[in-house]
């Protein structure tokens, strides 16, 4: 006896269900049972699609000439508006380098007198710390990190050098200052960077940090070298200080730092 097809449906779903009215000779017959097709609609979070910078030049410069700094760069990434050649940041940007810069070898980029500040979430990710060197020149400090909100940012950078930040008076942090923020540093080189002065208060500790500085946030560093840093005139942690934030070092050099107060490689505050 041939066999009955059911056609498929894409909204009803059929499950046969045979019943012989008798062993032998007789008829056979079939039900069927439909079944609903239940659809799921599931709402998603938000995709934010993040923004990559390529740096071009080693300038430390503003100008629309045709390349992106990484000032311009950060300019971009920290207000999610175009800024010369560098596009509007969108979320947590990237700042990467022409690798093309470092075909000769090793480079520095040279601030021109000014820090560069961070407030919104980035990563920047250089060549290697023996190849981009971001030099301070002691004009300023080299990196400003924070946005001034009780919003945490979670800034990462990697394979470049700080070299000779400089800061006096109550200032906090020659290569890096970190105000409360989330930073992880990864193969990164510390170097010949200074906070001269003391911070006058009551208190009987005195902030400093020649290399780095944190007041809380987190801070994690990994395979990292700090040389030749140096808190001075009443200020601690001749590479490192951290006060009321977690810390983090793992597999790092701490050598040759140098403070006349408390801790010449690293000194914590109410902190881990």
């Amino acid at each position: 006896m041939p066999v009955n097809r059911i056609p498929f449906s894409p909204v009803w779903a059929f499950m046969r269900r045979w019943t012989r009215s008798q062993m032998r000779g007789g008829s056979r017959s079939f039900q069927l049972a439909e079944r609903s097709r239940l659809v799921r609609v599931e709402s998603l979070e938000d995709r934010v699609l993040l923004t990559t910078y390529t740096v071009d030049s080693l300038d430390d410069v503003f100008a629309n000439d045709g390349h992106i700094t990484l000032r311009e760069a950060l300019q971009a990434a920290n207000t999610d508006a175009a800024f010369n050649e560098a596009a509007a940041g969108n979320g947590a940007d990237v700042i990467q380098f022409e690798s093309s810069l470092f075909d000769a070898g090793g480079r520095t980029l040279t601030l021109a007198g000014f820090q560069l500040e961070i407030t919104d979430d980035v990563t920047i990710t250089g060549p290697g710390a023996d190849l981009l060197t971001i030099d301070a020149n002691s004009l300023s400090r080299v990196f400003m990190i924070g946005d001034g909100t009780d919003t945490v940012l979670n800034v990462a950078l990697s394979d470049m050098a700080i070299a000779n930040g400089f800061v006096d008076d109550i200032s906090n942090g020659g290569g890096i200052n970190n105000d409360a923020e989330a930073l992880t540093i990864d193969r990164m080189t510390f170097r010949d960077n200074v906070t001269d002065g003391a911070y006058i208060s009551n208190e009987e500790f005195h902030f400093g940090g020649g290399g780095l500085f944190t007041l809380r946030g987190m801070v994690t560093i990994r395979d990292s070298t700090f040389v030749g840093n140096r808190a001075v005139f009443g200020k601690s942690g001749g590479a490192i200080l951290s006060s009321r934030a977690d810390l983090t070092i793992e597999r790092t050099l701490i050598d040759n730092n140098y403070t006349d107060r408390d801790g010449g490689g690293v000194s914590t505050n109410y902190g881990g």
